[in-house]
């Protein structure tokens, strides 16, 4: 399914991203030219998102993106046979955003899916900004200030 890739990805793919996502994106991606481009530096700088990459021929900036790679055709492209690039297209981005985010378990979130470690995450951080606040106007009301 070979195809020209355009700036597609950059122009609506990172805004998209950045919309359903809490604030901190990091984007892993390869050094292919719509993502090394400075029109995807632009777009990534304006909606701060950041973009680990090391130099040319080091691993080390990338092996998120493989690995997920990686189990994206082991778990569903290897399973099935598209009739058209947009079905495999449409089919992908269903196994993402029903399946792999919101349901399929990852050893790097203690086996919850991204979406619910996610979650946990951010009432543990919005929890402690509440606990905080609340010990700050009860050290407040003590003063009497």
């Amino acid at each position: 399914m070979a195809g020209v890739i355009s700036d597609h990805r950059t122009e609506h793919g990172i805004p998209h991203t950045v919309s359903c996502r809490a604030p901190g994106v990091i984007l892993h991606s390869g050094r292919g030219s719509e993502y090394a481009s400075r029109k995807s530096a632009r777009v990534c700088r304006r909606l701060g998102v950041t973009r680990p990459m090391s130099r040319v021929g080091s691993c080390f900036d990338n092996s998120v993106s493989e690995a997920f790679n990686s189990v994206l055709k082991v778990e569903y492209v290897h399973r099935y046979t598209f009739r058209a690039r947009t079905e495999a297209r449409i089919g992908i981005a269903t196994w993402i955003t029903d399946f792999c985010k919101t349901r399929r378990p990852h050893s790097i979130c203690g086996f919850k899916s991204p979406i619910d470690y996610e979650n946990e995450y951010g009432a543990g951080l919005t929890g402690g900004l509440a606990a905080q606040e609340g010990l700050h106007r009860k050290d407040s009301t003590v003063r009497g200030d």
